[in-house]
């Protein structure tokens, strides 16, 4: 079985660095590395190292990004698809994001973690370095040559040839005399294994369970604190918040005495009117439409189909039955009372009716120039 032996040496200049470990590489030896006390450009060119971080993080930035993309596909698309604003199942746009973000993290991990694996620091005896004598531990350059030789005396011839002539070879290993060579120890990855031990374990000692599952009281949960054993507190009486002094109960609420109101509580005018259709264009078109017949996108997509406001029952509904609705939901529809504020909600009102007048308007019931206007689109 052969043997490895070691042979150091040390150089004065980086040119000198440089030569040497060319030549040995042109002698055949690989098992070869280079220490400076600074970067030394082309040493790693000479001593027949490639560089493979750049590969390894572009691989971990495509294996990240292309996780994060499926990920995201089998929840929306096969997992749990659920219809948002008409929005494709597929919507790869909405998808961007993460799987940046997936790159990113991914290509970073990689990089770190490949730069402990791509380092090799030295794994030989430290008797090697102490050998190298005090210009070792002064700013002097430094060659570690590491070869499978066939004999001590080839490693030797190897000294005489190329390294006599410009530095002071030193041989080394297990038993090694003074400029004779001796077996050196094979690699060693027991460091490079506790350091990627010690880092999992400090990430591990890191997820505390009480950082997912913290100590909390959800709204609506069990309660042994409480003597009525529900976490969710009674609003004290006589409670109102911040800007609810709302006395003028038909404006808040649509109704007068339990009965929607019939009339407008706010002035009608052309400015009300089109913050209405725009509102309603933004807040209400998805399912109703922009004519207001039921007809919306995500109705088209699946979603169940709300009724015309075109129907003799909503043409004759009171306006505060609409104001209502929007405040606190009907049926399927949930309350817009947190994402439409109530001048709004008023607005909304009174472009409802404006469609339902402008769906039944009789041609007679016209002026002359809207009739001819009218004949004139048609």
């Amino acid at each position: 079985m052969n043997k490895t032996y070691g042979l150091l040496a040390e150089f004065s200049t980086h040119e000198e660095l440089i030569h040497a470990a060319e030549e040995a590489y042109t002698a055949g030896f690989r098992k070869m590395d280079g220490y400076a006390p600074f970067a030394v450009e082309g040493l790693a060119e000479a001593l027949g190292k490639k560089n493979r971080l750049p590969l390894l993080v572009l691989i971990g930035g495509i294996v990240g990004g292309v996780g994060a993309y499926f990920m995201e596909w089998y929840a929306n698309a096969i997992s749990y698809p659920i219809n948002i604003g008409g929005r494709p199942i597929h919507s790869w746009p909405a998808f961007i994001p993460i799987t940046f973000e997936l790159i990113v993290l991914c290509a970073g991990l990689t990089a770190f973690f490949g730069s402990l694996g791509n380092a090799r620091l030295f794994a030989g005896p430290r008797s090697a370095f102490d050998q190298g004598g005090a210009g070792m531990r002064k700013c002097a350059h430094v060659v570690i040559w590491g070869a499978h030789a066939p004999s001590r005396a080839a490693l030797g011839a190897l000294a005489k040839r190329i390294f006599v002539a410009r530095s002071c070879p030193k041989l080394f290993g297990e038993g090694a005399e003074k400029g004779t060579p001796g077996a050196c120890a094979p690699r060693n990855y027991g460091r490079t294994l506790y350091v990627f031990v010690s880092i999992f374990c400090v990430m591990v000692l890191g997820c505390r369970p009480d950082m997912a599952n913290q100590p909390k009281a959800k709204p609506l949960s069990e309660s042994d604190f409480f003597s009525n054993q529900a976490n969710a507190r009674p609003i004290p009486p006589h409670t109102v918040e911040r800007g609810g002094a709302r006395e003028n109960t038909a404006f808040y609420t649509g109704l007068t005495n339990g009965t929607y109101i019939t009339q407008l509580p706010v002035k009608l005018t052309p400015e009300l009117l089109a913050r209405g259709r725009e509102r309603f264009d933004v807040m209400c078109a998805e399912c109703h439409d922009r004519t207001g017949s039921g007809n919306g996108m995500v109705v088209q997509r699946g979603f169940p189909q709300p009724p015309s406001y075109h129907v003799p029952r909503l043409r004759n509904a009171p306006i505060g039955h609409f104001f209502d609705v929007i405040t606190n939901g009907y049926g399927v529809m949930y309350s817009f009372a947190t994402r439409v504020d109530p001048e709004d909600r008023w607005a909304i009102a009174a472009y409802i009716r404006a469609l339902q007048l402008s769906h039944n308007m009789k041609a007679s019931e016209l002026t002359p120039a809207e009739q001819q206007k009218l004949g004139n689109e048609q």
